[in-house]
């Protein structure tokens, strides 16, 4: 009769439903359970440990057990052909730090089995290959309360030889997304995680441009975002990747690193010829250039960089009817007001209300304490900084004093 965990285990006490407690209970009871049966039916741990393997109908040759340091598989020198012996299964098993997983395995709920598959994901490769020989076994199923996949939480942490593992696995979907509508590749983007993203990538499975439900986020927004340049370089050189997807926060991916500052990402999405420099985001209607100026990033040269590529558009226009120099302006940011001036910027662009950038400084000058919030400046401080623009302002020749005042 074929031996079930379950007798292995019993008697003893009660067994915790929830599985990160059952975790700690394995630890402590199930192999002295699991040895007191076996001396019970009078036969060796590890012949009850092949009856499980046959009924997971995994092959199992008359295989001894092996030295915790060697990870070979095949027969020991020392081992009587006539004694039957666990299977290479049952060996790798014997190694881990427990044999939870043979109880977890034969648990009836999912959370079991992901709670299985997620210790093998900490062990390592081997563990994550003995797991996947499991049928019962779902590659796929979410192992967190994110829903996060094996792949998932692999290509967040790491190591690159587990990612591979799971790949190898034809049922493994690497496009699977979990409940914030994220992929593997979304986490291995965000994490800088490049080797794994580029194994990814190897997968023909793999969709680059997988964009999310709630935000459409795609990968390269996340490696832009987050200024991991080699994960940018690892998607750039992926012929499949749609540099110019863009979502509603700001735009593409090169509005995305322009925004957050990060001038390596930058210089590498600009010498990308399948870059578009103009492309706006759908709620302010922000270029990659006009995220540049609306931020406080002064001094990392990434005003400097859009200026310098000539594709750049410095006369767009957002929904706002703002341009570059108007928004430089109203943010009180006066060298990037001159370097877009010298560039050919109007020095009279009127918005939408029909303001000049001279009207918008002004106004914001004249703000009391209390009317505006800035983390950068005390109210001395933003007076004497739009003083200074204006100042600037005034100086050029061809200044528009005309229609509305400035004061």
């Amino acid at each position: 009769m074929m031996t079930t965990i379950s007798q292995c285990l019993n008697p003893g006490p009660q067994v915790p439903t929830n599985s990160d407690h059952f975790y700690n209970y394995s630890f402590r009871w199930w192999v002295p359970h699991a040895e007191q049966f076996a001396a019970s039916q009078k036969r060796e741990l590890s012949d009850i440990l092949s009856d499980l393997c046959s009924k997971w109908d995994l092959p199992h040759p008359y295989l001894s057990f092996y030295p915790p340091d060697n990870d070979q598989v095949g027969p020991s020198s020392q081992a009587s052909a006539l004694s039957p012996r666990p299977c290479p299964f049952a060996t790798r098993l014997a190694r881990t730090p427990s044999l939870l997983f043979l109880w977890f395995l034969h648990q009836p709920t999912a959370a079991h089995k992901a709670a299985a598959m997620r210790q093998a994901v900490h062990m390592g490769a081997s563990a994550v290959k003995v797991i996947l020989q499991v049928p019962s076994v779902d590659p796929n199923a979410g192992v967190d309360d994110g829903g996060a996949t094996p792949l998932m939480l692999v290509a967040q942490v790491g190591p690159l030889e587990v990612a591979e593992a799971l790949l190898q696995d034809e049922r493994v979907d690497a496009n699977a997304v979990d409940e914030r509508g994220s992929t593997a590749l979304h986490h291995a983007c965000l994490r800088g995680q490049h080797g794994i993203a580029k194994a990814l990538l190897q997968d023909p499975r793999t969709d680059i441009n997988y964009r999310r439900d709630a935000d459409g986020w795609s990968p390269l927004m996340f490696a832009a975002s987050q200024g991991h340049l080699t994960s940018v370089v690892v998607l750039l050189d992926c012929p499949r990747v749609d540099v110019n997807l863009k979502n509603g926060f700001f735009g593409t991916a090169l509005g995305f690193a322009s925004y957050y500052g990060h001038v390596g990402v930058v210089k590498a999405l600009l010498a990308d010829p399948r870059v578009d420099r103009n492309i706006p985001d759908d709620k302010l209607g922000y270029t990659p250039l006009l995220c540049a100026v609306t931020t406080n990033h002064i001094g990392s040269g990434i005003v400097e960089l859009l200026l310098n590529d000539q594709q750049v558009d410095i006369g767009f226009r957002a929904r706002s009817g703002q341009t570059a120099f108007s928004l430089a302006v109203v943010k009180g940011h006066l060298d990037f007001a001159k370097a877009l001036l010298r560039r050919g910027s109007d020095l009279n662009a009127r918005d939408n209300e029909g303001r000049t950038p001279l009207m918008h400084a002004a106004q914001n000058m004249s703000l009391k304490p209390g009317q505006y919030y800035s983390p950068w400046d005390t109210h001395a401080e933003r007076i004497e900084r739009y003083r200074s623009v204006i100042d600037f302002l005034l100086s050029q020749p061809g200044i528009d004093m005309a229609g509305f005042t400035p004061l």
